[in-house]
């Protein structure tokens, strides 16, 4: 199974390619409205097809929800909107986990912050210097390489944890090298 992570935000999209390197996609300053959701889900497609072959799975991270920053959860819906939509043109399956879940998974806290997620993510191997959507997105990644038993290392009690309290529904499936 060729996972990828993504973890979209409302400034920038953090992208985790299969082979493990990460990258941010963002619009063009100054660009608003369906032009940049556009230029977004032209960059993911465009980041995500320069890495042939394509992935089976895309793991999200879900929605963060605060009613009491309405104006950024309505951008965060429209750009996972966009992320969404992207996978589906692919054919790439995707899954969402939440946020906390992927917390948790990446620190063994689902309260864990933005340092802290870049932290656990270098300390188990991210490369180069991520910043904090690189980072989650290759948490992302690595919870998928975790349900298929890809990873190079073994899994611990909190990321057992993780898995067992995300609701996601992994889909079966060919586990390729």
């Amino acid at each position: 199974m060729r996972v990828i992570g993504i973890d979209p935000s409302s400034a920038r999209i953090g992208l985790a390619h299969a082979d493990g390197t990460v990258e941010s996609i963002s619009p063009d300053r100054g660009v608003t409205g369906a032009q940049r959701l556009a230029q977004l889900r032209d960059r993911l497609t465009l980041a995500i097809r320069r890495r042939p072959p394509l992935p089976d799975l895309a793991v999200i991270e879900g929605y963060s929800l605060d009613p009491r920053r309405l104006s950024v959860m309505i951008v965060l819906g429209e750009v996972g909107g966009v992320v969404r939509l992207a996978m589906h043109d692919l054919t790439i399956g995707y899954v969402e986990v939440p946020p906390t879940s992927l917390k948790l998974y990446a620190t063994g806290s689902g309260k864990a912050d933005k340092t802290a997620m870049v932290q656990a993510a270098v300390n188990l191997g991210a490369p180069g210097h991520v910043n904090h959507d690189e980072a989650d997105a290759w948490h992302a990644r690595r919870m998928g390489r975790g349900v298929y038993h890809q990873l190079e290392s073994a899994t611990a009690k909190h990321e057992h944890d993780a898995l067992a309290r995300c609701g996601a529904k992994w889909p079966a499936g060919p586990i390729a090298p």
